[in-house]
């Protein structure tokens, strides 16, 4: 997990400092490194922190720019087949200086474009400078896993990982917006295009922005739109038979948790004992020994406390596992959750996550689990049959 922070201005420009000072604001997301670019008439702005997960090396810091300077980037996620399409990008004659897939991902875009969207394969919210075309494009990973923030007003936009540093660096940017505020007390949740302030947006998830620096024009457009795609393949394998498709699920949770076991850095897996976790855990013991999983504990409170559960993948599986205990829960996390969100949260599995995730980050870089399997399968049963 990353942090990006930035501005592009057609005329008038932000306030640069309050910017440069604001990229502190992400240094949660990013302990690393963090650096910054300014352009020479200071309309264009990109910040980072860093998490390092690949190329451990200086070489992978950010923002990158190409040999040429024409392109720079601002990276937050992890490209899954980036070693597939630098073969690829190597065979169309492109170099590069780094194992990075930042690098990967700024070169395929001065090969391909926009089209670059459609070719990649992981979780992902850039923000890419073209100074050859005059414009900045935003982007998003199809499953929205990456927060993308962006807030636009008369040839300006500011963009960002989080609300904090926008809200902080931009003076008009606190009205609070009342439609995503009633929709929150109704649903339980911020309206995904919209976020708690009335001037700032979110990216939705397979959707790009572009904005043209030199009109101050702006347009969006989605790359990828999960509704078409269920109908096309609905109609494709509607006379599939019930054994077929269970073995292209099987075989694309493979790739899918293979493609996340590749880490430069320290990786573990989150363990509940339920559905989704469990199902990741074996799957991944097919590709990987001896994994690192992680489970908190609440010795005191019988009905959250998965211990046992917990214990019973671990044995099957084989892996060097890691109980972490969480004897009490005190009211102060809700305080420390609400600066981390930004926005409302009616979800009570952030208190569990919260503080495994940061018990963790003790131990390894990157964590892997499961959520939503459970809902999305219901399998809880075949699954049961399976593990035990």
């Amino acid at each position: 997990m990353c942090g990006i922070l930035g501005f592009s201005s057609h005329k008038v420009s932000f306030n640069t400092e309050r910017f440069r000072k604001n990229i502190k604001l992400l240094n949660h997301r990013g302990p690393d490194h963090n650096d910054y670019w300014l352009s020479t008439d200071e309309k264009h702005f990109m910040g980072f922190t860093r998490l390092s997960i690949m190329d451990l090396s200086a070489s992978g810091n950010q923002p990158m720019f190409s040999s040429s300077k024409e392109f720079g980037i601002v990276f937050n996620g992890e490209i899954y087949n980036h070693q597939e399409l630098k073969k690829e990008l190597i065979n169309l004659g492109h170099e590069f200086n780094s194992r990075s897939d930042t690098e990967v991902l700024l070169n395929s875009y001065i090969e391909w474009g926009e089209n670059c969207l459609q070719k990649l394969e992981g979780m992902f919210a850039f923000a890419l400078m073209d100074k050859k075309s005059k414009q900045l494009i935003l982007a998003r990973d199809r499953a929205g896993e990456k927060p993308l923030y962006y807030f636009t007003k008369e040839g300006l936009i500011a963009y960002a990982s989080e609300l904090k540093p926008l809200v902080e660096s931009i003076e008009d940017s606190k009205e609070m917006n009342i439609n995503a505020f009633n929709h929150y007390l109704g649903n339980g949740y911020i309206p995904r295009e919209e976020s708690i302030y009335l001037n700032i947006n979110k990216l939705i998830p397979g959707e790009y922005l572009i904005f043209n620096t030199e009109t101050g024009k702006l347009k969006k457009d989605k790359y990828w739109d999960l509704n078409k795609l269920i109908t096309r393949k609905l109609e494709s394998q509607k006379n599939s038979s019930e054994i077929l498709l269970a073995n292209k699920l099987e075989q694309l949770l493979e790739t899918s948790v293979r493609q996340r076991l590749i880490s430069d850095a320290p990786l573990g897996m989150m363990l509940s004992g339920g559905v989704d976790s469990s199902l990741m855990v074996a799957i991944a013991s097919r590709f990987k020994e001896n994994l690192d999983t992680y489970t908190v504990i609440f010795p005191d409170n019988k009905i959250f406390n998965e211990q046992k559960y917990a214990k019973l993948i671990s044995k099957k599986f084989k892996t060097n596992h890691h109980e972490l205990e969480a004897n009490s829960i005190e009211p102060e996390i809700i305080e420390k959750l609400v600066y981390f969100f930004d926005e409302p949260m009616t979800d009570s599995s952030m208190i569990p996550t919260y503080i495994l995730c940061k018990e963790m980050s003790n131990f390894c870089k990157v964590a892997i689990g499961g959520d939503g399997g459970d809902e999305l399968l219901v399998v809880t049963i075949i699954t049961a049959d399976y593990f035990y």
